[in-house]
């Protein structure tokens, strides 16, 4: 064992196997993103039941979705700023125990103010986890596999969608709709607590923010245990440390185009996930399929979207200008795939398009996750991330409102596919700029 009195903990992260401590931080995370996906969606598991025993109709329980979404947004754009200055460990844990109270809190919903003003704090808390569990992965992710962990880290999301489905299935008839919420709500105050105590902070933000060596040695010990470290050790970081307000820094130091171009990307691809998948088992019941057939076709494009996330995941891992140069490709086809989508006829052929569009507009979101991820320093890392998906959100709320209009009032609701196209083939432009573009932040693979 040699005495290293000073550590490069870029070096120490990037170099040899993936330790327990690092899968340990990407388990975690992976199970925020799980009950993210599960609170997220529990409103509309239990939106039918509510309005039959409020008396109420569905157009009066619409703000508490947008609440919801609303909540997201800002606490997405909140948090990374926050997470920036005082640690991507302290707001996880914080927005955790956030979302896990207001939802155990909805359950004692009696009216629809109530559960609106629930939903959106709920939100907060789930927009708060976001960002920084992304960017939490990220740091601790060697960087030859960083990609891949990100992608594999947000397949909790989708998982916790399909899990609160099939959960509250069986729950409502058997225990009552409170039941979602009471699961939903105490689940996350048992990972708040593993992450509390089992979640360690980022090496990299600690050595960026000056903190003292005795933090740090343990967990390089945990990451390289043959560095002898001591509190008189060195840490280093190969990046320039960015003081002020982080949100400024989006647009200075080269990064104001590239910021610009990756909150287009997110809008564009966030507006089409909830534009479709909100509005797709409609669309299809109303073009003649039965409502088991509208459920298997969103299935497909979620499974579809799960596949799409590792391959993305991988070829992205072969550097920035890959994942790049597949994320705008993967727009660029889901626009033909959404004007086929509209013409298609025959129940297989119209699954197996569906599942095409999943794997590339679903799985394009998982990339733009490792994207904003990998392109800014340590720094400013969690607000890129967090402004991004604000940004993002602004999409999710536009878009079911868009795809409302069409199914509503255009004759063949079926076009709505059409529609979705416009949005990918924007997205994918944008992506193909940010590709030729000089990235000045590749800071974190430095």
């Amino acid at each position: 064992m040699t005495t290293s009195p000073e550590v490069n903990v870029t070096a120490v992260i990037d170099v040899g196997r993936l330790r327990g401590i690092q899968l340990g931080v990407i388990l975690v995370c992976g199970l925020v993103a799980t009950l993210d996906g599960f609170d997220l969606q529990s409103i509309s598991f239990v939106a039918p039941v509510l309005t039959k025993l409020w008396g109420i109709t569905s157009a009066e329980l619409g703000p508490v979705f947008s609440a919801s979404l609303a909540g997201l947004m800002i606490g997405a754009l909140v948090s990374g700023p926050v997470a920036d200055r005082v640690g991507r460990k302290a707001v996880v844990v914080t927005s955790v125990f956030a979302f896990g109270v207001f939802s155990l809190l909805t359950a004692f919903s009696g009216n629809v103010q109530e559960l609106l003003i629930y939903r959106f704090l709920t939100g907060l808390g789930l927009g708060g986890s976001m960002p920084n569990v992304i960017a939490l992965t990220a740091e601790y992710s060697p960087e030859r596999i960083r990609r891949t962990l990100i992608t594999t880290m947000w397949f909790g999301v989708p998982v916790g969608v399909v899990a609160g489905g099939l959960l509250a299935s069986w729950m409502i008839p058997a225990f009552g709709w409170q039941s979602v919420f009471y699961l939903g709500g105490g689940v996350p105050l048992v990972i708040g607590f593993i992450a509390l105590f089992g979640l360690p902070e980022s090496l990299r933000f600690l050595v960026n923010r000056g903190a003292r060596a005795q933090r740090m040695v343990g967990v390089v010990k945990r990451l390289n245990p043959q560095l002898d470290v001591t509190p008189d050790t060195v840490f280093t970081l190969p990046e320039r440390r960015l003081e002020g307000l982080p949100v400024n820094h989006l647009f200075r130091h080269g990064y104001a185009a590239s910021t610009c171009l990756l909150w287009v990307a997110f809008f564009m691809n966030l507006f089409i996930n909830y534009f479709v998948t909100n509005w797709m088992p409609t669309v299809l019941q109303k073009a003649g399929l039965p409502l088991s057939s509208s459920i298997v076709g969103l299935v497909a494009l979620e499974a579809g979207g799960l596949i799409g996330g590792v391959v993305i995941g991988r070829w992205g891992d072969r550097g920035d200008r890959s994942l790049k140069n597949i994320l705008a490709w993967a727009l660029l086809l889901n626009a033909v795939a959404m004007v086929l989508i509209r013409s298609t006829h025959g129940l297989v052929l119209l699954m197996t398009m569906l599942f095409i569009a999943g794997l590339l507009f679903i799985g394009a979101q998982f990339g733009l996750n490792a994207v904003a991820a990998t392109i800014y320093p340590t720094s400013i890392r969690s607000t890129g991330v967090g402004w991004a998906l604000g940004v993002g959100r602004l999409g999710s709320v536009i878009g079911p409102l868009v795809g409302g209009a069409i199914v509503g009032y255009l004759p063949n609701p079926t076009a709505m596919f059409a529609v979705a196209a416009v949005p990918s083939v924007l997205g994918g432009l944008a992506l193909i700029v940010m590709r030729t573009e000089k990235w000045s932040g590749e800071a974190l693979s430095s």
